[in-house]
């Protein structure tokens, strides 16, 4: 059985914020959150988990889109991703840039 790594993981002091959208249970949500951690690049952001179900506006805009990743306000990665592609658009999103 794996086990999920603990989340928050420690983060750094220039932590960029950044947003994950998600619902209970969210197992894509989940494995983005794993694919994170797993490229090292969790720790550079200061995330926080909002569940769309309790908000009728937020669950409307992504609803059928979660897991969303919002980094400094802007989409960064949604559904189903590979972590390789994930890790180039979030990357590219902590450097300024689009995905």
């Amino acid at each position: 059985m794996s086990r999920m790594p603990p989340w928050p993981p420690q983060r750094r002091a220039a932590a960029v914020p950044a947003v994950l959208y998600t619902r209970a249970p969210c197992p894509l949500c989940d494995d983005l959150v794993r694919a994170l951690d797993a490229t090292g690049l969790a720790g550079r952001l200061a995330l926080e988990a909002v569940d769309v179900d309790g908000d009728r506006e937020l669950k409307k805009r992504y609803g059928l889109r979660v897991p969303v990743l919002v980094i400094d306000g802007e989409v960064c990665a949604e559904g189903r991703v590979e972590p390789a592609q994930l890790a180039r658009a979030v990357r590219a999103r902590l450097r300024g840039g689009a995905r």
